[in-house]
């Protein structure tokens, strides 16, 4: 007896040790999904979701909390995406043309007790953290080679206003964000960067190949996130017909050391994530 239970005691320790590597080579799956929550059950496959919360209701995050699932807001920290309100005009730059949307200067007091407001919304709704997007958009108005003082405050004024999200909502992944990672006073849950190896073009709804020189731009900042212990995510582009692709590429990201999500230009479908992530 004494030996079939030192058996089983060792047996149920191995079971163990697998099951956790298995996990901290998978770690936890993640979907960014921008489309209308129609249901909630194709969402059920994965632990983190990442939804707009226009399309959204309170309802469908109690329910997905319930079945144990971390809920994130989508928002444009740097940018604004609809028609621009009048109180709002002063803090724009410039345009985004291929998605039609208004790239905000990030040093306006305007634009940060918009966003601070925004963000104390969204914690009403009980959503468990954000995922700020859009945090490099001032390069496209502002260049340190060209006057680097003027960068340099564009880079201060982000991190001031990152450092005032989390000090409303302390849970938060970057979409990139990179200029600002070694200076805010916090360290983010993850930072995710879009086209490791796939990217989409909205102009012209297309799916290319990244170039290696700006693959390797990503992967260094990816790495250096992670040697800060802090997850990495890759995130990647390629159309619903494609879904064995999708898996491989996945696959390859996670080589990388990187947690994977590959879906559709738009994030309107279910892609892949972990691609060993059993549905619950």
């Amino acid at each position: 007896m004494y030996i079939l239970k030192k058996f089983i005691v060792i047996a149920l320790l191995y079971i163990m040790a697998v099951f956790n590597l298995a996990f901290s080579q998978t770690g936890k799956s993640i979907c960014f999904y921008y489309n209308e929550v129609e249901s909630i059950r194709n969402l059920l496959n994965f632990d983190r979701v990442v939804l707009d919360p226009s399309n959204v209701t309170d309802r469908q995050i109690s329910d997905l909390h319930a079945a144990g699932i971390t809920v994130y807001s989508y928002i444009s920290v740097g940018e604004y995406d609809e028609t621009l309100p009048d109180y709002l005009k002063d803090a724009k730059r410039t345009d985004n043309e291929e998605w039609k949307s208004s790239i905000m200067d990030v040093t306006s007091p305007l634009w940060h007790e918009h966003i601070i407001k925004y963000v104390q919304e969204l914690r009403k709704r009980n959503f468990d953290g954000l995922f700020l997007d859009t945090l490099d958009s001032f390069n496209a108005y502002s260049d340190e080679e060209e006057d680097k003082d003027y960068y340099d405050r564009q880079v201060e004024g982000l991190t001031r206003l990152v450092n005032d999200i989390h000090s409303v909502m302390p849970r938060l992944i970057f979409n990139r964000g990179f200029e600002i990672f070694d200076r805010i006073s916090f360290k983010p849950e993850a930072v995710g960067a879009e086209s490791v190896y796939k990217t989409y073009s909205a102009s012209d709804d297309s799916y290319i190949d990244v170039s290696a020189s700006e693959r390797k731009w990503i992967m260094d900042n990816l790495n250096h996130v992670k040697s800060a212990g802090v997850e990495a995510i890759g995130l990647d582009y390629l159309p619903d017909s494609e879904s064995e692709e999708r898996i491989r590429l996945a696959e390859k990201i996670t080589a990388l050391g990187y947690t994977p999500y590959v879906s559709d230009g738009m994030l309107y479908g279910i892609g892949v994530s972990f691609t060993n992530h059993e549905a619950r």
